[in-house]
């Protein structure tokens, strides 16, 4: 009440009347909150009836739903609201209920179920609520329908997913007796009743990773918004910041969206700091406690809210959803059955179990059911239970060699016909893949480790995953080796190789070459002359890319020399390209020219489009420093369109560099800085320091081009 008075005196007179509204309904309902006996329905002269509470905090966003929750409710006269605890559904009803109360002439009423556990509860509490008395000689129920009557009217049943089957009847009844009626529900599943709508709550929405973002533009974003309005009620010394936003950023990432969880991180700023609010965040159920003490225990706490609806599943449906925390980034319907079925779980059973999953909300499925995830919150508390049952290690290991193994279904498809499916498939799947290799790494199995490593290394560098490909090529290179066997030993010199590759691709030097050394020297030991073939053509790279011409020539003709000898034609386009980019580099356009056309005829008989767009875009860069502008600009354009199909960002930004040179020499300086502000964004995400490098030499050239 102190509040809304505050409220009222801080606003302009014009707007004070509706204050002084909102002022009088808090003053009824605290009057009649004195009367246990009696429901706190609220009924101001000229108003609708009903008992919304007042709420003590703002309604942050969601704008969007609402507009769309009122078409549905306008349009249908049973809406449920579905989705995870801690969702924001109670909420988002409320708000709807009250911006539309003149809709209902005979009153709005909330039904709160939460204490309901009992479905006798049910029709007594809603009478209850609604003041409605038991006729003698009549059921509650009866009496019910018969007040209700044609009445004009609409429900909001909060938490029905723990009394559905008491629920769904009573509904339904009331809806076929009651034609002015209209339910709006709220439930962590459907009702799965006639002429239900269920419409889903999505989290809220945060910053995407590419955004640039200024105070400004994150705070009209919901997620990033409730966090700073929570935290500043929390503590008065709190303001989102250019210097704090990157962590709240992260903050709303970390949960999901999640409003009960961004609420309960924003309450922490009393006593932490963002950054260690963040590293907390590796244990968030431990973090997130501590709520309202006037809201129901299972919104107190994270883990709490989240128990609520586990606790709601049948034995077999909890031990599927503790297993399916193994999984990172999202799962197939394929490598579920694959990994967790066993004795317990039957491998034909996990398609009705993730369907019950997905109803409750545990389980979210996206592209047109084809995967499915698991909200972080979810997969964490699934992971304590897996880890309270003892299954960790068993599935995590079983995890593990799946992906393992679809890493090397994948590896030889990387380079023929249908590398894009592949490279978008790995893609999907990098979390899961990602998590295998610290799982082989972690229980020591060196052998699966360097296979993973092997398969993996053309994805990471084909798809720019540099720096984390480091890392995770690193990792499993550093495991006990000794002993291993010849089928080892090549696929750890195939790891080193791929390593070196990515050194080489960040301006790392040194790196790559004592990689590629290390490589060179296992394939030497056991005689592989493919394999000597093969890394000679990457010291060559490497010597060309740090301008050692003379060794990058000898390197790559020896390279050359020895796939024709093997009759390996991928190998050799790959040294006959190599040379013509030295060609290129020292001013030789003609045999440059010559080498890339080479090249091409062979990628075409290959159908290698990864290796075929690059050599258009080679020839492209070729034609450009001979003047031959729109020959230049097709041949770069068709290089562009296919890096873009196969998502390579690598070959995405070297085509748009040369494109804005393209467009610097017709004298377009507009579209040559689009495209190079493109080609520095991608470089500076991949860590490519020799492109950032050339990106920032190109912007001297347009800033020169205009006087600056």
């Amino acid at each position: 009440v102190v509040d809304i008075v505050h409220q009222c005196l801080r606003k302009d007179p014009a707007e004070r009347f509706a204050s002084a509204q909102d002022l009088r309904n808090a003053l009824l309902a605290y009057k009649a909150s004195f009367d246990t006996s009696a429901t706190t329905t609220v009924t101001p002269e000229s108003e609708t009836p009903n008992n919304l509470p007042l709420e003590l905090t703002s309604f942050v966003g969601r704008e969007t739903e609402l507009d769309r929750l009122a078409r549905l409710l306008e349009e249908n006269r049973l809406v449920t609201i579905t989705g995870t605890g801690g969702g924001g559904k109670t909420r988002l009803g409320l708000e709807l209920a009250g911006r539309h109360l003149q809709d209902y002439r005979d009153g709005v009423y909330l039904i709160e179920l939460a204490a309901v556990t009992e479905g006798d509860q049910l029709a007594e509490t809603m009478a209850r609520t609604m003041n409605v008395r038991q006729e003698t000689g009549t059921s509650i129920e009866a009496s019910l329908v018969r007040s209700l009557g044609s009445k004009s009217m609409l429900l909001i049943i909060d938490n029905c997913e723990h009394i559905l089957e008491n629920v769904a009847p009573l509904i339904t009844k009331l809806l076929k007796s009651c034609p002015n009626l209209k339910v709006l529900a709220t439930s962590r599943e459907r009702l799965d009743v006639p002429g239900e709508t269920a419409w889903p709550i999505p989290s809220l929405r945060v910053p995407a990773p590419e955004d640039v973002l200024s105070v400004a533009t994150a705070a009209s974003n919901e997620a990033v918004r409730l966090f700073a309005e929570r935290a500043s009620s929390a503590s008065t010394g709190f303001s989102l910041t250019d210097s704090n936003l990157e962590d709240v950023v992260q903050i709303c990432h970390r949960l999901d969206g999640i409003p009960l969880a961004i609420e309960l991180a924003a309450a922490r700023v009393r006593l932490l700091d963002l950054k260690e609010i963040l590293k907390r965040l590796e244990d968030r159920f431990r973090l997130l406690r501590g709520g309202s003490r006037t809201s129901l225990p299972r919104q107190q706490t994270l883990k709490a809210t989240v128990a609520w609806s586990v606790d709601l599943l049948t034995e077999e449906e909890r031990i599927l959803f503790s297993r399916l925390s193994i999984f990172s980034g999202g799962f197939t319907l394929g490598s579920a059955e694959a990994i967790l079925s066993d004795d317990v779980v039957d491998e034909f059973d996990i398609l009705d179990h993730l369907s019950r999953l997905a109803d409750k909300s545990l389980v979210s499925v996206t592209d047109s059911g084809a995967r499915y995830h698991l909200l972080e919150m979810l997969r964490e508390y699934g992971a304590e239970e897996l880890q309270t049952r003892g299954e960790t290690e068993t599935f995590l290991k079983r995890h593990a060699e799946y992906f393992l193994a679809l890493a090397e279904e994948a590896e030889p498809e990387l380079t023929g016909a249908h590398q894009g499916a592949w490279l978008e498939r790995l893609a999907r799947e990098y979390p899961n893949i990602d998590q295998a290799g610290a799982t082989l790494v972690s229980l020591g199995m060196a052998g699966e480790s360097l296979r993973l490593g092997a398969a993996l290394w053309r994805f990471l560098f084909v798809r720019g995953y540099l720096e984390e490909g480091r890392q995770l090529l690193e990792s499993i290179l550093a495991v006990e080796t000794s002993g291993l066997e010849k089928a080892a030993q090549l696929a750890r010199a195939k790891a080193l190789r791929g390593l070196g590759t990515l050194a080489n691709d960040q301006g790392d030097y040194p790196i790559a070459r004592e990689r590629f050394l290390q490589c060179l020297d296992i394939y030497r030991s056991l005689d592989h002359h493919a394999g000597i073939a093969q890394v000679s053509n990457s010291l060559g790279i490497a010597a060309r890319d740090q301008g050692e011409y003379e060794d990058a020539r000898r390197l790559l003709a020896d390279a050359m020399k020895a796939h024709q000898e093997a009759g390996n034609k991928a190998g050799e386009s790959a040294s006959i390209h190599g040379l013509g980019i030295v060609a290129h580099r020292v001013g030789d356009l003609e045999e440059a020219r010559e080498r890339f056309d080479a090249g091409l005829k062979i990628r075409r008989q290959l159908e290698d489009r990864r290796g075929i767009a690059a050599l258009l875009a080679h020839l492209g860069s070729v034609e450009l420093d001979l003047g031959n502008l729109e020959q230049a600009e097709a041949l770069l354009n068709q290089g562009l369109d296919m890096f873009r199909e196969l998502g390579n960002k690598r070959g995405i930004l070297w085509a748009l560099m040369q494109l804005g040179g393209v467009a610097l020499a017709q004298g377009n300086i507009g579209e040559s800085r689009r495209h190079h502000r493109e080609s520095l964004f991608l470089s500076r995400s991949l860590g490519d320091k020799h492109h950032v490098a050339r990106s920032l030499e190109c912007f001297a050239s347009l800033n020169l081009a205009e006087g600056k």
